[in-house]
């Protein structure tokens, strides 16, 4: 940061001879002026300083009888009072000035913070259905309004925070960490539960509600197993009245899931036929324009594909961006595998499916699947025991 300050202020590079250049540059340090690039050149020292410090070295030059002379002077400032009578340049600062003013009362660049389930590019492709896009005036953008729009459309996004910095519109997104609550509105209309899957309870509480089944019945798909309706009996066992409920309990199913999954062994493999080719690109929001030598044609390829914003600091975004598209050629070529490498793909997509039903509650009691390979495919199939969780609706 002190060498950016250094160079974007006026300063000027000096001669320093004669007297003693030591104790000038003693004087210098003692009494907080700034010097830089100090370098000694036979009887000479050359060195760099800001110009008000220039301005105060009068008398540290006469106590050390050296001889200042100005070799280069460097800054705005200086360039500006050079120019001070060239109309066109003034003109030019007021113009240049008059452009940024205009720029920053737009949006340039949308960015996401915390999001790792939804990408950059879904996220503003939501945004620019409700019109949020760059190029819109930040005077129309209700931070509100997207943070609201964004909860209630995502329903793995907990916390949304929208903020305008420079030309920047960021989004601060934070996600469930896998466990979504659902929660019913007061008032909403009681209902009953129903099973899901077809099985054999094994485990039952009832809060709320009345219970149609017990532990160690079979039940359906549909099947009613806690009505929402509770009723009130007398002594003589005649019902004297009804209440509607909003359900509450916990039902374990035992169900049996069947599994099957083939793959053909004969696979069709991409290979990379390192011929690449690179093209630069600059363009502005929704345009864009690609340049570059390309001396041959590809065939098929994969693009990768860089770009940034231009900016000036931090914050302040320019409506034009640069960067490149790298273009990576490939083939596909038939590849026979073998019963170990399909065993390994198989097996690798059952975990995924088995974590999958993990993580939506299911919990897994056994695991009878078997692989059976043929001439041409391979087979995995068999029966996975799992028991499913139903109930736990509340209002």
């Amino acid at each position: 940061m002190w060498n950016q300050l250094k160079h974007m202020s006026n300063y000027v590079v000096i001669e320093i001879k004669d007297g003693c250049c030591e104790r000038f540059i003693n004087l210098c340090r003692f009494n907080e002026i700034c010097m830089w690039d100090i370098q000694r050149m036979d009887d000479k020292v050359v060195a760099k300083i800001k110009k008000k410090d220039f301005m105060k070295i009068r008398q540290y030059v006469r106590k050390s009888q050296v001889h200042i002379k100005i070799i280069k002077k460097v800054g705005i400032g200086f360039i500006a009072f050079r120019y001070r009578k060239h109309y066109s340049f003034l003109l030019g600062i007021f113009i240049s000035l008059v452009i940024i003013k205009v720029l920053s009362l737009y949006v340039w660049n949308i960015s996401f913070t915390g999001n790792t389930e939804y990408t950059d590019q879904m996220l503003t492709r939501f945004l620019n259905s409700y019109h949020y896009r760059m190029g819109m005036k930040i005077s129309d953008i209700r931070c509100d309004d997207i943070e609201s729009e964004l909860r209630s459309s995502f329903e793995d996004i907990t916390w949304v925070s929208a903020q305008i910095s420079g030309t920047r519109l960021i989004v601060h997104i934070k996600e469930n960490d896998g466990f979504t609550e659902k929660v019913k509105a007061d008032g909403q209309t009681p209902q009953s539960i129903y099973a899901d899957c077809e099985g054999t309870i094994v485990s039952m509480v009832t809060r709320k509600g009345t219970p149609l089944v017990k532990t160690g019945d079979l039940v359906s798909v549909g099947d009613e197993l806690v009505s929402s309706i509770v009723e009130y009996h007398n002594d003589a066992g005649e019902v004297i009245q009804s209440e509607n409920v909003c359900t509450d309990a916990d039902i374990v199913i035992r169900t049996a899931l069947t599994y099957e999954d083939s793959m053909n062994r004969i696979q069709q493999k991409k290979i990379y036929t390192g011929r690449t080719k690179t093209k630069q690109m600059i363009g502005i929001p929704e345009h864009f324009l690609e340049y570059g030598l390309s001396l041959s044609k590809l065939g098929d390829y994969d693009i990768v594909t860089e770009k940034e914003n231009w900016k000036l600091g931090s914050d302040f975004y320019l409506p034009v961006w640069s960067g490149k598209r790298i273009y990576y050629e490939y083939i596909y070529e038939p590849v026979k595998l073998t019963d170990e490498e399909l065993e390994e793909q198989l097996t690798e997509r059952l975990h995924s499916y088995l974590s999958n039903l993990e993580e939506n509650g299911v919990q897994i009691r056994s695991n009878r699947v078997n692989m059976k390979s043929e001439e041409n495919s391979c087979i995995m199939e068999g029966i996975i025991e799992a028991d499913v969780t139903e109930g736990s609706r509340k209002d």
